[in-house]
């Protein structure tokens, strides 16, 4: 969902003409080669970032583009803004985060780079990180609201749902694939319910998987401003 908002945001305001006196820290020469939905599941996999630093990052943008007009998600500034956003969130609200150097690798920048990104992300929303349980929640709730395929279930029901996960993992009788019939797709009403349960098969595979190991190619910025894969391999370990 998240995602999907961010897509049509910068649309919208990829219509709006660039001029010099817009410009930012943020901004690349081109779009990176890289959509945002993958770039957030990037980040996501290697720097285990947890949900409430996904969900801030739009209070992060209103904040950032009330107090400065001029400044605007676009295809040009979504990227750099997500991973700076995600470092400083993760430093804000967690007990425990990666360095700057593992975010930029992470976020296909160099650690220079970010260092300089998260000093103008601090000054353009004037250090004004955290954001109260309501207002998450509010957000929250406005952005199920545009999304016809999703709604708010009851804590009960999603429990009740949750309980069922943790059996079907337990006997092995596994977990239904996402997509599959029954209400479990992303038009179903109980979708907390299934990513607790995608969660939940995630955690069995890396189990089976425990061991293996692969390299996926770190995104890195050319001299266009553009992400392409090159550089170090990040190697991971399942």
């Amino acid at each position: 969902m998240i995602a999907d908002m961010l897509q049509r945001l910068t649309a919208h305001n990829d219509q709006i003409p660039l001029s010099s006196s817009t410009l930012t820290r943020f901004h690349s020469r081109a779009p990176p080669g890289i959509s945002i939905v993958d770039y957030l599941r990037r980040i996501v996999k290697y720097a285990s970032v947890e949900r409430v630093c996904l969900l801030i990052l739009l209070v992060y943008i209103d904040r950032v583009c009330e107090r400065n007009r001029s400044f605007t998600i676009s295809s040009l500034t979504v990227h750099r803004f997500i991973i700076t956003g995600v470092t400083v969130a993760c430093k804000a609200l967690c007990d425990s985060f990666l360095q700057n150097s593992m975010y930029a690798k992470v976020g296909g920048i160099s650690t220079k780079e970010l260092n300089v990104l998260e000093i103008e992300f601090l000054t353009l929303i004037g250090w004004d990180l955290a954001a109260s349980a309501e207002r998450l929640q509010d957000y929250y709730r406005n952005l199920v609201r545009q999304h016809p395929g999703f709604c708010m279930v009851p804590h009960a029901q999603v429990a009740a749902l949750r309980g069922s996960a943790d059996a079907a993992a337990t006997v092995g009788e596994g977990v239904p694939a996402q997509g599959s019939s029954g209400d479990w797709t992303g038009t179903s009403a109980f979708v907390e319910a299934a990513e607790e349960m995608e969660a939940v098969a995630m955690m069995r595979q890396q189990q089976v998987e425990q061991g293996a190991k692969y390299s996926e190619p770190e995104y890195v910025h050319g001299d266009g401003g553009e992400m392409h894969p090159g550089g170090v391999d990040v190697q991971m370990t399942a």
